[in-house]
């Protein structure tokens, strides 16, 4: 009987940590095919986020970052009178899941599932929200696990996807991690006067996350 093609899409921060050799090799053995985004996700967030702050600019209350859920989930949670707005739009990595998605119900049956490998488990959540058609979401070490990989993991001083992602989106554009310095930003009133904020929850970005 011949085995239905299983598709994965996995988070930079992941990829950046293995052996693109060895990880090429492991996914090739386990039967996965590696698929990324035709679209430029990133600079579609980055337009929203722009023509967002212009739309706030006289109304005085400050565009949130929705990159990090724990993030937003702690500033709800803790600040809920804070004069900041959190879009109701997708993060790139959900925004690139309802892509391949769409995709993967385009090809037929060929493909029995795509798997998208996040750095947390609060992406996965988020993800496993959205529902989409034999879509599922698993943290890095949740997929390695899963599937036997024998992917080494290598020490990142620095993670691919920084802060100053947003740099020249507006004005006045505060980029923090981890949770304490955005705690003690929101304690101190700093988000008055701020037109873009980037919250990060995890000590050096997403190389903290849990699913790492």
């Amino acid at each position: 009987m011949k085995q239905r093609k299983r598709w994965v899409w996995i988070n930079p921060v992941a990829a950046q940590m293995s052996d693109p050799d060895v990880l090429a090799r492991e996914l090739a053995r386990t039967g996965f095919i590696r698929v990324t985004a035709r679209e430029d996700h990133a600079a579609a967030i980055r337009q929203f986020y722009r023509k967002m702050v212009t739309d706030l600019r006289l109304g005085g209350k400050c565009a949130g970052d929705i990159r990090c859920p724990a993030a937003v989930q702690m500033v709800r949670r803790l600040f809920p009178d804070a004069p900041i707005i959190f879009p109701d739009t997708d993060p790139i990595l959900i925004r690139t899941a309802a892509e391949l998605a769409g995709r993967l119900a385009a090809e037929g049956q060929e493909i029995e599932e795509l798997q998208i490998v996040t750095p947390c488990q609060a992406l996965c959540a988020l993800g496993e929200k959205k529902a989409f058609p034999r879509t599922r979401f698993l943290t890095w070490k949740a997929f390695q696990q899963e599937n036997d990989l024998q992917v080494p993991q290598k020490r990142l001083l620095a993670s691919p996807v920084p802060l100053d992602f947003f740099r020249g989106c507006a004005e006045k554009v505060v980029s923090l991690e981890p949770w304490e310095k955005i705690e003690k930003w929101f304690q101190n009133g700093a988000v008055s006067g701020t037109d873009l904020a980037e919250l990060l929850y995890c000590p050096g970005g997403c190389i903290g996350g849990d699913g790492i």
